[in-house]
């Protein structure tokens, strides 16, 4: 078994441009039902490689932002700034959904159905639409076009069947 962890940033992340898209996509999710202040407006999945630097877990992260390319490249993140969720899935589902993400890197950002209302193109997505849709086929959540339609509604989607995770190994503090 492995774990995968959905990572989310929400509207006042301090990592997110404060410009007018970011301002749009705050506005479009509406204020959470759940009492956080703000709604998460950008997501990723990070794959842990089981090691570590210091306590914080290495591996590669997929995404995309606005007008890019789906990326599936190191990173580390920080519990203080990213609010991660994790899932035990088998090793099959896990492989899977890796190699999912590995087939669409480098497709393009959904840019006319973001702002037009365009059909979306076979190789083009959002962030939200690149995680869940990835998560759906991989056959670890039953999804919806809506729930994947924004970063907050994958969000709360999701919630019931994760569990808050710090994307630390925690058997590696000190206590």
């Amino acid at each position: 078994m492995k774990q995968i962890y959905i990572c989310y940033l929400p509207a006042d992340s301090v990592l997110l441009n404060q410009n007018w898209l970011n301002s749009a996509a705050a506005w479009f999710a509406g204020t959470p039902s759940d009492g956080r202040s703000k709604p998460m407006i950008h997501v990723e999945l990070f794959f842990s490689d089981g090691t570590t630097n210091g306590n914080v877990l290495n591996g590669k992260s997929c995404g995309i932002h606005y007008n890019g390319k789906v990326f599936l490249e190191p990173k580390r993140f920080s519990n203080t700034l990213w609010q991660c969720k994790g899932k035990t899935v088998t090793d099959a589902a896990y492989n899977d959904l890796y190699e999912r993400c590995s087939a669409r890197v480098g497709d393009s950002f959904a840019k006319g159905s973001y702002f037009c209302g365009l059909p979306k193109g076979k190789n083009e997505w959002y962030c939200s639409q690149l995680v869940g849709y990835s998560l759906r086929e991989s056959g670890i959540f039953d999804l919806s076009d809506d729930e994947c339609s924004h970063p907050e509604k994958l969000y709360m989607a999701l919630a019931p069947h994760t569990f808050t995770h710090t994307i630390r190994d925690l058997s590696l503090l000190q206590i």
